[in-house]
């Protein structure tokens, strides 16, 4: 099944990135590429502590210019990880991710679905849920591609909860059935399981 090809990205993108960090060696733009995977990576695997510098020396090292998706991901990844530690600066990063992406012209690409996914959980964070729910049903529709699965299940999630809060409990039940049977067809989900046991709690 695509979904099951696709949730073997926590793995193989984890060695890929590593391998590809090796191979950029001193080479900036190809480092900052590589760097920025594995933040992701390492994010989307559960440990937040181990992707922060990683994504951190590509926001201070590279241009954007020079690889305008390394840096949009890399600020979307510090800003959900901000979001998650209730850090205030969740918003402002996924501010300059969104701010970014649209200058260097790729606001509208798969990868940048996570630009919309941060913004979503910052805005959500400060109660701005109406705009909260549009930003994640942008995030949604990028991460309609059998390559970003488990980004998708970020989003359904995070929609899940924004649903929730604005008294669609329903519509949040659905969003986190979706979730659940995309994490089921999973073979390594990644964060996912926790953040369902989460929201699955939250609908009671």
């Amino acid at each position: 099944a695509p979904l099951v090809r696709a949730d073997l990205s926590v793995m193989a993108r984890d060695a890929a990135a590593r391998r590809a960090l090796e191979l950029a060696g001193a080479q900036p733009a190809e480092s900052s590429w590589a760097g920025s995977a594995l933040g992701q990576t390492l994010y989307l695997s559960g440990r937040p502590a181990e992707a922060r510098p990683r994504l951190q020396d590509v926001v201070t090292q590279a241009p954007a210019s020079a690889q305008p998706y390394a840096m949009v991901t890399a600020l979307a990844v510090l800003s959900l990880i901000a979001a998650d530690q209730d850090d205030p600066d969740a918003a402002a990063l996924a501010r300059r991710a969104a701010a970014t992406a649209n200058a260097e012209g790729v606001s509208f690409e798969p990868l940048s679905g996570i630009v919309y996914l941060a913004l979503g959980r910052a805005l959500a964070r400060q109660g701005e849920l109406a705009e909260a729910e549009a930003q994640l049903e942008l995030a949604l529709a990028l991460f309609d591609v059998d390559a970003m699965a488990v980004h998708r299940g970020l989003a359904l999630l995070a929609l899940a909860s924004v649903r929730h809060g604005r008294g669609d409990r329903p519509g949040a039940g659905t969003l986190v059935d979706q979730a659940r049977q995309l994490i089921h067809r999973c073979t390594h989900p990644g964060l996912l399981p926790a953040l369902l046991e989460q929201a699955e709690e939250g609908l009671g």
